[in-house]
């Protein structure tokens, strides 16, 4: 019986386990960057702090959820004229 070596992981292999790992890890933080095309670990990503992308993230999805509601009350609305 052989015993393989296991091959050494790159750099491009450690860094890309390190992002996927921190983006598994802080999903708001993928979603602000998504949503201003902010590039991971440029000098305006790290300027943000957790609580700020959290309640940016908060605060959108409750106009998101206020904005459905309004069309839904509009669409009812329509309907019962």
């Amino acid at each position: 019986m052989t015993i393989k070596k296991r091959k050494k992981p790159s750099l491009r292999d450690n860094i890309n386990h390190f992002i996927n790992q921190w983006n598994e890890k802080h999903p708001i933080d993928l979603w602000w960057r998504k949503k201003y095309g902010v590039s991971f670990g440029s000098e305006e990503h790290r300027k943000q702090t957790h609580i700020q992308m959290f309640i940016e993230y908060i605060e959108d999805l409750r106009l998101k959820k206020n904005i459905r509601n309004q069309k839904r009350k509009t669409e009812f609305e329509t309907t019962q004229s």
